[in-house]
């Protein structure tokens, strides 16, 4: 008589739970290196200037035209886990120009699957001036509340980097190793049947 049996094909490689997963940089490519430079950011140049003076790796560059107010760019969109804790962290360098009104590092968090449905946006870091790469400090409580956990229903997530000038004279500002810590989504586990004589 065959019996149907459920396997968890994860099991093979041993089923952990959500909890005890370590946190990770859920930003995709938050170092810019060599390889990948500004790819899964909307804008933005690839500089070799490396926070960790790191040959392989490098930073992200906005290069702020003369009479401009500013300039961003947005992470792809990314999963995270409800309630999860979070923290994050960003470095950033001026390069030219001294009319800075704003350097900060924000997320978004969405009660949907695709960064559509915004539960809420967080100012996670920002930075004064300085002429050498510099941690960004956090602002606020905590990310994103006074508990430093994600909202209970936040399913997505999403990061801007923006820098704000008076207008004025040409301006440049470089950013690296900008992270977004917390527990990876789950990856949906496919179920197979196999029958057992």
């Amino acid at each position: 008589m065959n019996a149907g049996i459920m396997i968890c094909a994860a099991a093979l490689l041993g089923c952990t739970s959500a909890s005890a997963i370590a946190d990770q940089n859920l930003l995709s490519n938050g170092d810019f290196s060599s390889s990948n430079q500004v790819n899964g950011w909307s804008a933005g140049l690839w500089s070799s200037d490396d926070a960790n003076g790191d040959v392989a790796s490098g930073s992200i560059e906005f290069d702020i035209a003369a009479n401009s107010t500013g300039a961003s760019a947005q992470s792809a969109c990314f999963g995270v886990v409800p309630g999860a804790a979070v923290s994050t962290a960003a470095q950033n360098k001026p390069v030219s120009g001294t009319n800075f009104l704003l350097i900060r590092f924000t997320c978004d968090v969405f009660s949907d699957a695709n960064c559509q449905n915004s539960l809420k946006a967080l100012i996670l870091r920002g930075q004064g001036i300085d002429s050498t790469w510099g941690a960004m400090a956090a602002l606020g409580p905590g990310p994103p509340d006074n508990s430093g956990n994600l909202p209970a229903n936040a399913l997505s997530a999403r990061c801007e980097i923006d820098v704000g000038v008076t207008a004025g004279p040409a301006a440049s500002m470089r950013f690296d190793n900008v992270s977004f810590n917390s527990q990876p989504a789950p990856t949906p586990v496919t179920l197979q049947e196999f029958n057992v004589d």
